[in-house]
């Protein structure tokens, strides 16, 4: 079996900061991705892992790809 790590490298003043999945991250994601279902919405799978460890992590998407928005459990910031 392959074990991935889904990680996102993050940028700021202080330097470079990993954050990675974990149990709490995971639990958000199957959480997000029951509430897309509902609401009728496919996105790619490695998005909802992003807004998984965004919502974790309180930080806000910056993306040009609109159907973070359908996430409502995120800050989207629009780059179009």
């Amino acid at each position: 079996m392959n074990n991935i790590v889904h990680s996102i490298i993050l940028l700021h003043s202080d330097g470079i900061e990993i954050l990675s999945v974990d149990q709490q991250v995971s639990e958000i994601y199957a959480d997000i991705k029951i509430q897309l279902k509902k609401d009728g919405y496919t996105i790619p799978e490695n998005d909802i892992w992003i807004a998984a460890i965004a919502q974790k992590n309180n930080l806000a998407v910056a993306t040009c790809d609109k159907h973070f928005y359908h996430i409502k459990s995120i800050k989207v910031i629009g780059l179009d």
